[in-house]
């Protein structure tokens, strides 16, 4: 799934959006000192409603601008950067806040041509990038081993182990989901043996810097005495 970019037009919408916004926030700081000073005199205190007019017409621009943005930063981050710090958890977590703020702001936008358009096309993108996901889970694993890379790329009859220049979009292309079934068992496992190595490691860790690790080793001492 490609996402063809746009970067430089949204992101100056965005910088248009974040400038107003901040005009905004200004204004509402300024409003409040101004009705502090009324309320002081026990004067009515002035309404500014143009200003809450303003601000709920360009929130939802501003978050679909925001959006598209962050979903194309982050896009470019997960297929082109280094394959070995993608966790599949955050990227899935991620894609799903990004899917629900733009079907939300889809809504919002109903029957408002331009930026409707918009965030339907960007959801469409999401949702293309969400197909991978299955397979991110799988080949993004933190517990993947050399072993668990070697049954894998027995299966596809070729090596896909990763290397310095590995990236998802390298992986993506590699078509794998036919094979998806097979690399989940091998991903389970993988996990499975990751999480043993973890609760293993830290049983060491408790047991060697424990505030009676010099307790413990006594007793380690005493027991091997008899075997020596």
């Amino acid at each position: 799934a490609v996402v063809s970019t746009q970067s430089g037009h949204y992101g100056r919408d965005l910088k248009k959006a974040q400038t107003l916004n901040t005009r905004l926030e200004a204004a509402q700081e300024k409003i409040e000192q101004f009705n502090l000073e009324e309320e002081a005199f026990d004067w009515e205190t002035t309404k500014y409603p143009m200003r809450k007019k303003i601000l709920d017409v360009l929130t939802p621009y501003h978050k679909l601008y925001e959006t598209t943005v962050d979903f194309q930063t982050n896009y470019k981050g997960w297929m082109d950067g280094t394959f070995d710090v993608i966790d599949p958890d955050e990227v899935d977590a991620e894609v799903g806040n990004f899917w629900r703020t733009l079907y939300k702001l889809e809504k919002t936008f109903a029957n408002q041509a331009n930026p409707e358009s918009m965030a339907q096309k960007m959801k469409g993108k999401v949702s293309d990038f969400k197909e991978n996901l299955p397979l991110i889970q799988c080949i993004c694993n933190k517990g993947m081993r050399d072993r668990h890379w070697d049954q894998m790329s027995k299966i596809v009859e070729f090596s896909i182990k990763p290397d310095s220049d590995t990236t998802l979009r390298k992986m993506i292309d590699l078509n794998l989901e036919p094979y998806l079934e097979k690399f989940e068992g091998i991903s389970e496992a993988a996990t499975k043996e990751f999480g043993l190595e973890k609760a293993m490691a830290k049983m060491v860790e408790e047991w060697t810097d424990g505030p009676d690790k010099k307790e413990k080793s006594t007793d380690c001492d005493s027991a091997l005495i008899p075997l020596l």
